[in-house]
């Protein structure tokens, strides 16, 4: 039996379910909310994070994202 609350989003932070790295890695495009969970930070350290040079696309017309890889390799070197 599942919980009621298991269909909600944040059911997973409260049962400390994180996703691997490879899931993300698959996924290959990521929302900003995506990549917090990806390396287990807020919302407004992606934007200090960006600020300090973590790779972004913003086209024009169209939300932002990011690339898995280059989120992961810009992680890893800094």
């Amino acid at each position: 039996i599942q919980p009621l609350f298991a269909s909600f989003p944040c059911f997973a932070y409260f049962c400390n379910m994180a996703k691997p790295i490879k899931y993300f890695l698959e996924l290959e495009i990521l929302r900003k909310v995506e990549v917090c969970e990806m390396i287990g930070c807020s919302l407004r350290t992606i934007d200090n994070y960006v600020k300090k040079g973590l790779p972004i696309h913003k086209p024009t017309n169209a939300a932002p994202y990011y690339l898995a890889s280059e989120v992961y390799d810009w992680i890893q070197s800094n």
